[in-house]
């Protein structure tokens, strides 16, 4: 999973950046908000203002309140706001805090000093409808308190009343002393019940909730909630494009080539290396263009797995196949055959598409005369191979076209003159190299499968589904001799240091001997430039650049450099540049190398004249001519057009 969110980073890039955009745009468009906040503090009054312990549910009761249409509705009248309480409760928001007993309220509008008159307006609006409430249930406790602290006073002022009438009855001493102390005792519950009633008068209770923190205006928007709605939906986007990766990754059969995976077969087929994506202006024949690139060392480094695949030894006839057209087949079968040639090998190439076959396109050969032409004809073979081998214009290289037979290509395919050809051209080249038609096409690639000693599958490697390559497999191994040698991923971006492609793979000279020869040809003519490398002077004698000389005698730059250093090599300075006499090349060349004299051949062993090959290996020069016959008979005018 973690490799298809590299793969699709982008995606979630764009994503996020959508929803942050967006965001943004929503955002701008709406009014800026402002907020302010009012607190009140429950349970306590005006002469007691610490609270002494609110029951949570009182704070609940009152929260409830807060938001009642009873106390809503008289903010919303008294301030002339156009809203309904709806509107004014999603515009308001309560925060309690239970250990302080404080109550919160909180109003956002688009207008600052609405919304702390807002605020505060609610506040005055609860202090009003509760301590009514309250103030109501504590006079009547106060008033019931009074009235029985009154009732006390009057009980003991009777008895009181009653002590002093008997006093005067009274002849014994003790009797008096006794009802002297008792009116005293009574004096003093009077006393102190009427001290508690004037007490209770005094610190009657104003109210339960007072304010605590009046609201002023915040004239700040919230910046806050506006990064916070961006931040938000630039996360929505982002996870809005995981899941479509998730979804796209189950439900995407297409192959995708994986440098790092350990996988060595794919639907039990050998999986023989990936190929490069071509640059536009190196197509098509890109190993000829481009020799030192990666990609064309890719191209050799799958012909050596071919061969391994095949047992050791590359296989004389190789049929190359794919499941669609547009995924590489022809482009690689060109290639693979020019690399196979240029390592002196007599290759021949068939274009087995006799339905769309373009590979005489790559080389840009005529298409008069081709394999179905010579399938359908009835003429010996022998007869007809000089019609249909073309030169492809490199050397020890050889094309048969498709040709233009109408006939159906299964049919002729199926016939056993394709197995007498086959048997023919063995004889005559060391490699040939067969593009078939795309297994959708039909069940000619079968029939090509089984005349050839093994067959490889290009796939695009970002194109091609897992089932298409499975509907390839069973489509071959229907028959019964068909030797499948593994699957080649096309169109894959190549790393210098993956397992197919060694770091160490081919050194690239600044200018190449074909660069050297030029620049020695034409080094009389011009003046001196900074893309010259060679040049002549007044005397004529020749000037080498220091990439010149490292090309003439084959070695490094810094190697130049480092005799010019030493004072071995000779040079000197002009225009900014070090340039070398062509007589000190010489001189090195005289010190450095000597001429070795080839071996003697043993006595009785006769040295094969360069020209003493058997007619078969001088096909490729005769047909090289006639290629030349064939491209000048083309090019010339129509003897009617001359006429005109």
């Amino acid at each position: 999973m973690l490799r298809a969110i590299l793969r699709w980073w982008w995606l979630i890039v764009l994503s996020v950046s959508l929803g942050v955009g967006v965001g943004y745009i929503v955002r701008s468009q709406q009014p800026d908000l402002y907020f302010s906040e009012a607190t009140v503090i429950v349970g306590a009054d005006s002469n007691n203002p610490v609270p002494t312990g609110v029951d949570s549910t009182v704070l609940d009761a009152y929260s409830v309140l807060i938001g009642r249409n009873s106390l809503l509705q008289p903010v919303i009248d008294d301030l002339g706001l156009n809203i309904s309480v709806l509107d004014l409760m999603e515009l308001m928001s309560l925060e309690t805090n239970r250990s302080a007993s404080l109550i919160t309220i909180g109003i956002t509008d688009t207008d600052p000093e609405r919304a702390a008159a807002i605020a505060n307006r609610i506040v005055d609006e609860l202090i009003r409808q509760t301590s009514d409430r309250a103030t109501l249930l504590d006079l009547e406790f106060i008033n019931s308190q009074i009235e029985d602290m009154q009732n006390q006073i009057n009980n003991l002022q009777s008895q009181y009343n009653q002590l002093v009438q008997e006093a005067a009855t009274i002849t014994s001493a003790f009797e008096l002393n006794q009802n002297i102390e008792d009116r005293g005792e009574i004096e003093k519950s009077i006393q102190e019940l009427r001290t508690l009633l004037l007490s209770l008068i005094e610190n009657a209770p104003r109210s339960e909730i007072q304010v605590f923190e009046p609201a002023d205006p915040n004239y700040f928007p919230l910046t806050a909630n506006s990064v916070r709605d961006l931040l938000i939906a630039g996360v929505a986007g982002g996870v809005l494009a995981l899941l479509t990766i998730v979804l796209f990754t189950y439900f995407d059969d297409r192959l995708q080539w994986d440098e790092e995976s350990s996988a060595e077969t794919i639907l039990g087929m050998r999986i023989l290396g990936p190929l490069g994506i071509i640059p536009r202006n190196k197509l098509p024949l890109y190993v000829e263009s481009m020799p030192q690139s990666i990609e064309t060392e890719a191209m050799r480094q799958l012909r050596a797995r071919i061969a391994l695949a095949a047992g050791g030894d590359m296989p004389h006839i190789l049929t190359v196949v794919s499941y669609d057209s547009g995924e590489g087949k022809t482009l690689t079968t060109a290639n693979l055959a020019l690399e196979s040639a240029q390592t002196g090998l007599r290759t021949l190439i068939i274009d087995g598409d006799m339905r769309r076959g373009d590979m005489h396109e790559i080389f840009q050969l005529p298409n008069m005369y081709g394999l179905g032409d010579i399938l359908q004809s009835n003429e010996p073979l022998a007869n007809l191979l000089p019609n249909v081998l073309l030169d492809s214009g490199y050397e020890n290289l050889n094309i048969i076209p498709a040709g233009r037979s109408e006939a159906d290509p299964a049919a002729l395919l199926g016939r056993t003159r394709l197995n007498n050809l086959i048997d023919l051209l063995s004889k005559r080249y060391d490699a040939i190299f067969i593009d078939a038609v795309p297994t959708i096409g039909g069940s000619d690639s079968v029939f090509l499968g089984e005349i050839s000693d093994g067959v490889i599958i290009i796939v695009n490697a970002r194109r091609t589904r897992l089932s298409s390559l499975r509907r390839s497999k069973d489509e071959l191994m229907a028959a019964p001799n068909v030797n499948i040698l593994g699957v080649v991923f096309n169109r894959v971006r190549l790393q210098v240091t993956s397992k197919y492609n060694n770091t160490y793979y081919r050194q690239t000279p600044a200018l190449t001997p074909e660069k050297l020869s030029r620049e020695m040809a034409r080094s009389g003519s011009g003046l001196f430039g900074m893309r010259r490398h060679i040049i002549t002077t007044g005397r004529g004698e020749r000037l080498f650049s220091v990439s010149a000389c490292a090309a003439r005698l084959g070695v490094k730059r810094r190697t130049v450099q480092g005799w010019i250093e030493t004072g071995h090599l000779q040079a000197e300075s002009r225009f900014m540049r070090q340039w070398i006499p062509e007589s000190a090349i010489d001189m090195v060349l005289s010190q450095r190398i000597t001429t070795v004299e080839p071996p003697t051949p043993a006595s009785g062993v006769s040295e094969e004249s360069p020209d003493s090959s058997n007619g078969t290996h001088g096909t490729p020069g005769d047909l090289r001519a006639q290629r030349e016959a064939i491209l000048d008979f083309v090019s010339r005018p129509n003897k009617s057009d001359s006429e005109n």
